[in-house]
């Protein structure tokens, strides 16, 4: 199969799992030997990670976690994917102990030398000069100008995070087998703060004091709100103020300090309300620990607060319905299909399962987004459409994201 390139070599960086099967493979071709043995006899072995190998589906492991996935408000069991489908990316099981293990070695020149652990380290730059953030699979920054190097990873039901703090001679390594609410990176960086006082979050001037407003205040703040590009935000009304949540994580308490501002004290996380003039609200003001502020924009409301409109358009919600089933079938569907947005087939990867064995599609509601800068796939969006989705087996909430030409952009499967 044939893939158009994302971008040309230079311009952009973008995670890719792909990247690192490919790295397996070359390392097999190059060494002779198996990925997993290549791995044992240069790593696992001189380290005595005696807990550690590349994943055998049908081997009886020892003490083995079974990975769980919280979807539809329940928890659901993973089960276990090809061994080779993700070998440079997601193949390796192993404990914290081992890892630690791991770990140390990366301060001492006995699996690499300084020059490597060094150029692993160091962010890679773009033809024009800009720093990615990534160095060879690690991301490169910093916490409050300490040195962070670190990486997330999460697939089918587990999620790991290694995070070093070099100048403050610690690493907090974080294994759960919970994917969707465990935030391991949070995790880790809390963990941290614990024992690295400097890196806690600091209170700009006064300490904000916490106000008691009328509850019936925040169903008008909740909804969906655009984080970053196709990663969002969600916020529901909760006890004592607003509850925020990004994906792959649980929510965040957000207390009021204003009629319309929050605050979030573990990471020092302020945000407040953007309103139009018409006093609709069309996104959050966010302002993190270390003063960088920017404007997010609104996606729309949550699903079961929206009012049932009539469809004003029954032939675009079956133009929806045949992008739905291109992307729950392939890239070559994807491709052919008239109504998926260029930006989307170019940055497809892999079929939507939520689509397949569509049999139902019912619009509930359409948002009109024009202006408020999503974007998503490179594609600008200018309608979200609110439909209820039923397929063999499930029935789920699906947000369509549509440019001005009323071609598909993206979309996402909801719980609400």
């Amino acid at each position: 199969m044939d893939l158009p390139l994302l971008s040309p070599p230079g311009t952009k960086f973008s995670y890719s799992n792909l990247g690192f099967n490919l790295l397996a493979i070359i390392i097999e071709e190059v060494s002779g030997k198996s990925y997993a043995d290549f791995l044992r006899e240069r790593i696992f072995q001189p380290l005595g990670m005696t807990a550690t190998t590349v994943n055998d589906r049908y081997a009886v492991t020892p003490n083995r976690a079974q990975g769980l996935l919280w979807i539809d408000g329940r928890l659901r069991v993973c089960q276990p994917y090809s061994a080779t489908r993700y070998m440079g990316s997601a193949s390796i099981l192993s404990t914290v102990v081992d890892l630690a293990k791991w770990d140390a070695s990366l301060d001492t020149d006995k699996i690499l030398t300084a020059t490597s652990r060094n150029q692993m380290w160091t962010s890679a730059k773009l033809a024009d000069g800009t720093a990615t953030g990534y160095g060879f699979g690690w991301y490169t920054s910093s916490l409050k100008k300490h040195s962070y190097i670190h990486h997330n990873g999460a697939m089918n039901g587990f999620e790991a995070n290694i995070s070093r703090f070099p100048d403050d001679k610690l690493t907090v390594i974080v294994l759960v087998n919970q994917s969707g609410l465990a935030a391991t990176e949070k995790i880790a960086t809390g963990v941290a703060r614990s024992y690295v006082p400097a890196i806690r979050p600091t209170i700009q001037g006064k300490a904000p004091s916490f106000l008691k407003l009328d509850p019936s205040v925040y169903p008008a703040y909740a909804g969906r709100y655009e984080w970053w590009n196709n990663y969002m935000f969600t916020i529901t009304p909760g006890a004592l103020g607003l509850l925020g949540q990004l994906p792959g994580g649980e929510a965040d308490e957000y207390r009021p300090v204003g009629a319309t501002s929050f605050w979030q004290p573990d990471d020092g996380v302020h945000i407040t309300i953007v309103k139009n003039p018409s006093g609709e609200v069309t996104g959050l003001r966010v302002k993190q620990d270390d003063g960088w502020e920017r404007t997010i924009p609104r996606i729309g409301p949550l699903f079961h607060s929206l009012t049932r409109q009539p469809d004003s358009d029954p032939s675009r919600t079956q133009r929806v319905a045949t992008a739905l089933k291109a992307m729950g079938s392939g890239s070559k569907e994807v491709g052919e299909d008239p109504n998926i947005a260029p930006g989307r087939k170019k940055e497809f990867s892999s079929p939507n399962g939520a689509f397949v064995g569509l049999t139902s599609l019912t619009f509930i509601a359409a948002e009109n987004v024009a202006g408020r800068g999503i974007e998503r796939h490179n594609e600008k969006v200018s309608q979200i459409l609110y439909y209820e989705l039923i397929t063999d087996n499930a029935t789920r909430n699906v947000l369509v994201y549509l440019t001005a030409s009323d071609l598909v952009a993206d979309t996402d499967v909801v719980e609400d």
